[in-house]
């Protein structure tokens, strides 16, 4: 068994985070070794990044590109739904479709349970309270768009 000394690597040195030929440069590994590595790293600071939105979050979802509006033409679009923390971080996650049975474990994934809710009034948001959390929701339909403390502005804005 060969033991290794690995001197430390100081990322934050580098512009962009860093690269498998940087790795190759400090370490003086084969450069194989270095991607391997750069792959592994960057790997493991992804699963630790993930933290559950807490306190008062705006959910909304939005469509991109294609031709028409939400109803003709949607089917063309990416639809991307946005969660946010006030005064917090922000997340898009591209989804599928708009449906109670895609988007609910992507909430639970990403909420955590008790925090409150801010939505609009569609449809797939409804089993909310259900799931632990507390939920409000607006009405942007008939210019409703904010509800005591219950509001998705920020969401939309983003």
């Amino acid at each position: 068994m060969s033991i290794i000394k690995i001197r430390p690597l100081f990322f934050s040195a580098i512009r962009s985070g860093f690269s498998a030929r940087e790795i190759h440069r400090q370490l003086g590994v084969a450069d194989k070794c270095a991607w391997l590595t750069a792959h592994q790293i960057r790997s493991l600071i992804g699963n630790n990044l993930h933290v559950k939105f807490t306190g008062n979050v705006e959910i909304d979802d939005t469509y991109i590109g294609g031709k028409g509006e939400r109803g003709g033409g949607a089917e063309k679009k990416t639809i991307i739904l946005g969660i946010l923390a006030r005064k917090g971080n922000v997340k898009g996650e591209v989804v599928k479709n708009m449906k109670k049975k895609t988007i609910t474990p992507i909430i639970k994934n990403n909420v955590t349970t008790g925090a409150r809710i801010s939505t609009d009034k569609f449809s797939s948001y409804r089993n909310l309270v259900k799931e632990g959390y507390f939920h409000d929701h607006v009405k942007p339909a008939v210019k409703e768009y904010v509800m005591g403390d219950c509001r998705i502005q920020s969401i939309e804005g983003f």
